[in-house]
């Protein structure tokens, strides 16, 4: 009987002090993660500016320079002609350089070919510059192709890649793009649709990985 009060009586004591019986620690295994279909980061161009002359609440023009001539008081004059796809508003402007634009290069330094980017005000021909950048060569700069689909992009600050074709042949390239990238298109680059036709003005620079790829600046409807 007296063992019976001991057994009892310790029973009690243990569910006072809030013990409870203990539970084994349960070993949660490393079990290795499949991943199907997982592709290898490829090589990104990200933006980096070169320096240059911008203008705020002005007309912005990008052409290629003919017609160069100077005159004797120093005045430059000449053509820009816009490259294939871009609509800049004139197929053609009529510009001149005096001494109050400024450049982001030296004059004597302007030659035929070179393609600028020109800020102007007024609708009228001929116009006076207000500044000037000379930039990489349209070739080097603008792509034409077809919108084929998007991709997405966890590198850095990248927010997406475009797949891009060529007009006439299946030869595909990636312009990956960003927050500064600007989307001159209704709806953005969610609105883009296979087959939509896109002139893109991208950093000119492209890594020769498979298919190549570069960096969007400048996103347009082909025109």
């Amino acid at each position: 009987m007296n063992k019976l009060c001991l057994i009892a009586f310790a029973a009690v004591l243990a569910l006072s002090l809030g013990c409870s019986p203990a539970v084994p620690e349960q070993i949660q295994e490393d079990v290795p993660t499949e991943v199907s279909g997982a592709e290898t980061q490829e090589p990104v161009v990200k933006p980096h500016p070169e320096g240059g002359v911008v203008v705020a609440d002005a007309r912005m023009y990008r052409g290629e320079v003919s017609g160069l001539a100077q005159t004797g008081d120093g005045l430059y004059t000449m053509t820009l002609t816009q490259a294939e796809g871009a609509d800049f508003g004139f197929e053609s402007l009529q510009a001149a350089i005096d001494g109050n634009t400024q450049l982001s290069f030296d004059a004597a330094e302007l030659a035929e070919g070179d393609y600028l980017e020109a800020y102007y005000g007024g609708d009228s021909q001929p116009v006076t510059l207000i500044a000037a950048n000379k930039l990489r060569p349209a070739e080097k700069c603008v792509y034409n192709g077809e919108f084929v689909g998007l991709r997405a992009n966890n590198t850095g600050d990248l927010e997406g890649t475009m797949v891009i074709k060529e007009m006439d042949t299946d030869f595909t390239v990636r312009f990956s793009y960003g927050e500064d990238t600007q989307f001159y298109v209704t709806g953005g680059v969610e609105a883009l649709q296979p087959g939509d036709k896109l002139n893109i003005y991208h950093q000119g620079v492209m890594i020769a990985s498979e298919p190549p790829q570069g960096y969007a600046l400048e996103v347009r409807m082909y025109e």
